[in-house]
């Protein structure tokens, strides 16, 4: 799970990095990759990309449940205690939340409303927000970013024409 997250928010921030910046960030990959169990993330690799302001970590629920369809309760859980759950063991502040699935119809207003409430900022795949939460007041700080999904069986080819096809989308959509 943290790999993925790191993978899709490593290939953004390289992508708008300069050179100088590109080195720099190939080099802690290196490193990081020694010190991680089969190349995966760790507690120890997050800590120290936290610290040195490559990434920033946010949660993407508990379980990665479909939010509109929660009660209140269980949106604490999926909600509030994966905050909690990863502030306590990765001894880092989240600030920032992704909804699962990020479609209009998966987030919900009892979702949102929580989200804002816990969360400086949230990012959602949607093109804007759901009917049902555009009236509210809290919707500012939410950030709309079309969603990559990238998955084991892509090749690399693939993959480099996703990223590039997804830089120009945003270059021309933000």
């Amino acid at each position: 799970y943290f790999r993925e997250v790191f993978f899709r928010a490593l290939c953004y921030s390289y992508e708008r990095s300069s050179l100088k910046e590109q080195y720099k960030i190939d080099k802690y990959i290196k490193n990081y990759q020694k010190d991680s169990l089969k190349n995966y993330i760790n507690k120890n690799n997050i800590s120290r990309i936290e610290k040195e302001s490559l990434v920033r970590f946010g949660s993407h629920s508990k379980t990665h449940r479909h939010l509109s369809k929660l009660s209140n309760s269980e949106l604490k859980k999926e909600i509030i205690n994966s905050k909690n759950d990863l502030e306590k063991n990765l001894a880092i502040k989240i600030k920032d939340f992704c909804y699962p699935y990020g479609r209009n119809s998966d987030i919900g207003r009892n979702a949102f409303i929580k989200v804002s409430q816990n969360y400086k900022s949230s990012v959602l795949s949607c093109p804007n927000l759901p009917e049902n939460i555009n009236n509210l007041n809290n919707k500012n700080n939410h950030i709309f970013f079309p969603r990559i999904s990238i998955n084991k069986n892509i090749s690399i080819d693939l993959f480099k024409k996703i990223i590039k096809n997804h830089v120009n989308y945003i270059k021309n959509n933000i």
